[in-house]
């Protein structure tokens, strides 16, 4: 078993390769200011059918399986990558697309175009330390079929087809938890789809059969994205330190402990209050009172906006 899905795994690396070198001319045609690198490639765990073509006239649709397909997720020729993020990564593909074109055959090949948004998504199993957001998004491409359609084509009675979209014939965007996309003048992409069951064929209402299919991807940008490191928001902590009999105790010193173990320490003013500024948002930290008079418990808190944490009391 473990033989056949590092076949299917090497296939499926082939079948991609292929796809993105065919996009290659297009792009450096468009662009020749700049050299089209493939920045990102990603292949089944267990080359499973996780890909499902379902034909339901008028509208039929292309769509991984619920929960996604388990993949490793690889970025490539970005320079300034944590290690954290280089290597293969664990993560979950997406991919969804709907249409309401019928196909079309040639002597040999069948071409099932589609002519709404289709979109792919990687995503992380685990939250990454850097990067925005949920620190989860590997890569996010959205392809609108404008001026031209997407389309999904093989060799018909086969059992392996490719999908492609390309700048300027699609608007290709990518967005991503961890690069940027600001400089890239053409964007595309090449799905390769392998052990299709049943063949690849068309249907008398002029869609594809239904199929189930094992896949693949590459991503390639001119020029290629750039790492994007995350700079982290800020927030304000204030608060108030009180007495027994509830006024503000001056002069008492307040630290407040990030889960790194840094700590910055200030004291309360006249009336018993205290701030912390430009605190990194996005953690959790402790903050704690020292006294010579009074006892008080430290308290927790999650930074995320500017916050007012509540009154100190001292332990009775």
């Amino acid at each position: 078993m473990k033989k056949e899905y590092s076949f299917r795994s090497s296939l499926l690396w082939r079948m991609a390769f292929i796809l993105s070198v065919l996009l290659l001319p297009a792009a450096l045609i468009n662009a020749q200011t700049c050299t089209t690198v493939t920045f990102a490639q990603f292949t089944e765990r267990f080359g499973s059918q996780d890909f499902v073509f379902t034909n339901s006239a008028p509208v039929s649709s292309f769509e991984t399986v619920p929960g996604g397909s388990p993949v490793f997720f690889d970025y490539q020729n970005i320079v300034g990558l944590p290690a954290e993020l280089t290597g293969s990564q664990t993560a979950r593909a997406f991919f969804s697309c709907t249409t309401s074109s019928t196909a079309f055959t040639t002597v040999i090949s069948v071409t099932q175009p589609f002519n709404n948004t289709c979109t792919i998504q990687i995503i992380r199993e685990v939250a990454a330390s850097v990067g925005t957001g949920s620190r989860t998004n590997l890569l996010t491409a959205t392809i609108v079929n404008n001026p031209e359609f997407s389309n999904l084509s093989g060799n018909g009675g086969g059992n392996s087809a490719g999908y492609s979209a390309s700048t300027p014939n699609q608007e290709v965007t990518f967005s991503s938890d961890f690069i940027n996309f600001t400089a890239t003048q053409q964007r595309n992409l090449a799905l390769a789809f392998s052990s299709i069951t049943p063949n690849f064929s068309v249907n008398p209402n002029g869609f594809l059969n239904s199929f189930t299919a094992a896949g693949a991807g590459t991503f390639a940008s001119c020029p290629a994205p750039t790492f994007n490191p995350p700079t982290a928001a800020s927030a304000m902590i204030t608060g108030r330190v009180l007495t027994p009999k509830g006024t503000g105790l001056a002069k008492s010193r307040v630290s407040l402990t990030t889960v790194s173990g840094e700590t910055f320490t200030t004291m309360t003013n006249s009336f018993g209050y205290y701030r912390f500024a430009d605190v990194s948002s996005g953690q959790s930290v402790v903050i704690s009172v020292a006294s010579k008079k009074y006892s008080y418990a430290p308290k927790v808190v999650n930074v995320g906006e500017d916050l007012s944490v509540s009154d100190f009391m001292p332990e009775r």
